[in-house]
């Protein structure tokens, strides 16, 4: 789910009660997303040129506190391996 536009390229640039609702739950548990450093996008569905959708799905979310604590957190995606989910 993503939790702002900025989080997908093309379909449709709306967001859903979901994602506003899920984007409330985090910020109000204080919850930081940790920049993935190697892909903004971990989803897309395989077409190409304007027909092309990606969409970051997959969160690393820890608590502020503990990112304040030690700023050297970081998420990296590993290589696909064949699977879609």
């Amino acid at each position: 789910m993503i939790k702002s536009l900025s989080e997908k390229k093309g379909g449709t640039r709306i967001l859903s009660k979901d994602s506003i609702a899920f984007h409330s739950f985090t910020e109000d548990m204080k919850m930081v997303d940790s920049e993935i450093h190697n892909n903004l996008f971990t989803w897309n569905n395989k077409r190409g040129g304007s027909a092309q959708v990606c969409s970051k799905l997959d969160k690393f979310l820890i608590s502020e506190k503990l990112m304040l604590r030690n700023k050297e957190i970081s998420a990296s995606l590993l290589p696909l391996g064949g699977l879609d989910h």
